[in-house]
């Protein structure tokens, strides 16, 4: 995503209903994981150009 200066984007689905955008960040040495945004599936859909039902 251009707005937060990520090279990696990654989704994980929590519920029927929720979703996680997250990327990982990190060296040799360490790896951390940054929650950008949760959102429900019809925002997600939006915010990705999926067309919701």
């Amino acid at each position: 995503m251009v707005k937060y200066d990520v090279t990696n984007l990654w989704k994980l689905n929590l519920d029927r209903y929720w979703r996680m955008i997250y990327t990982i960040v990190g060296d040799e040495i360490r790896l951390v994981s940054i929650i950008i945004e949760v959102l429900n599936h019809k925002k997600y859909d939006r915010k990705f150009g999926y067309r919701t039902t």
